[in-house]
């Protein structure tokens, strides 16, 4: 056995040494096919007329003829079965048609040259040619006169989401299951860029390195400079919960741009809270406030958190909605637990839009 190993060892250098004698004869020709097929793809590309679903809409609102044109948006609900048909909305008035079904998720940024276009009670009506290769020059347009996406020139000036804070609360087992609640708090650090579907991520390990549980939780958007505050759960067996258990934390996103989609521009701070208070019944306990929107128009609807602290560490979180909030109008909110909530110090209350 020995000397079929050395055998096979010998014929592998052989071929190895003639592979790369090959390699060498024909490295450099590769690389300078490689170079032209590169150059001539960058020369065969077409040029985004607009790098987001705002400056699109707000040329087709100044009156002018955009078919033809080609314009790169991030992709927000989808509604294959709508009137149209296959519809991608970009924004309340962008509504991207197609016959079949495009291949495109939620939060994908998208290319397409608008082929035919048409305002139906004040909505735009765009039917359209996906692009397949398309650059940005100094002819683009942003909504915000800056470029942030180029493929020859990756999108430097974008600034990653943080993690500025994350806690987790572990409920009694419920025979061998456990309950772990979680949240992660993400900072928005860019000065002009929306996140869109910031994400949380949990990974649970044990202590040889194996996964016992993992878990994401998705939010709406990040506005510039904002912070939000993302609520979950996940079950774990309880037996993987000991003192050698890691609970790993990590945040992610959709995209970033400066267009807000299908979500409202209102920040965190938009939102005031006050009057919070707690209260104890025989079997169960409140958390209770109000919220009042001060942003310039109605919200359909929030994420609101709750943060408790102890020597300013997290101890426990939970979160809810509410629907419907006008302008300058304040609304109760409560939180309910059955059973006392852990010993905090702080009451942290934050709202999102959603």
């Amino acid at each position: 056995m020995k000397t079929i190993k050395k055998v096979t060892g010998f014929l592998i250098v052989i071929m190895m040494i003639s592979s790369l004698a090959a390699c060498n004869v024909t490295k450099e020709a590769k690389e300078n096919r490689e170079t032209e097929e590169t150059k001539e793809t960058k020369e065969n590309a077409e040029v985004i007329n607009y790098t987001d679903a705002e400056s699109f809409e707000a040329a087709l609102n100044n009156g002018e003829n955009l078919e033809g044109t080609i314009v790169q948006f991030v992709a927000g609900e989808l509604k294959p079965d709508s009137a149209f048909g296959y519809n991608i909305w970009a924004g309340e008035h962008l509504n991207f048609i197609s016959s079949g079904n495009p291949d495109v998720k939620q939060g994908d940024t998208v290319v397409v040259k608008a082929t035919a276009i048409e305002n139906r009670l004040g909505s735009w009506i765009i039917n359209y040619e996906k692009v397949n290769h398309a650059v940005i020059d100094d002819s683009t347009s942003s909504s915000n006169g800056i470029l942030s996406f180029n493929a020859d020139n990756p999108r430097t000036s974008e600034q990653p989401l943080e993690l500025v804070d994350y806690g987790w609360f572990i409920n009694p087992p419920s025979g061998d299951t456990a309950y772990v609640e979680f949240c992660g708090i993400i900072y928005n650090p860019n000065e002009t860029l929306a996140a869109q579907f910031p994400k949380v991520i949990v990974t649970v390990k044990n202590g040889d390195g194996s996964i016992a549980a993992a878990e994401e939780q998705t939010g709406s958007i990040v506005m510039p400079n904002d912070t939000v505050t993302l609520c979950g759960m996940f079950s774990v067996q309880a037996s993987d919960l000991t003192d050698d258990t890691q609970i790993i934390f990590d945040v992610d996103w959709s995209d970033l741009g400066s267009g807000t989609f299908i979500y409202s521009a209102a920040k965190t701070t938009d939102f005031a809270i006050t009057n919070v208070s707690e209260r104890s019944g025989s079997d169960e306990n409140f958390i209770t406030g109000e919220i009042t929107n001060n942003y310039t128009q109605e919200i359909d609807q929030v994420n609101l958190s709750i943060v408790l602290r102890k020597d300013n560490k997290i101890v426990y979180m939970e979160n809810t909605f509410l629907e419907h909030l006008e302008v300058g109008k304040a609304k109760a909110f409560e939180f309910q637990r059955y059973g006392e909530y852990p010993e905090h110090d702080t009451v942290d209350v934050s709202a999102m839009v959603w």
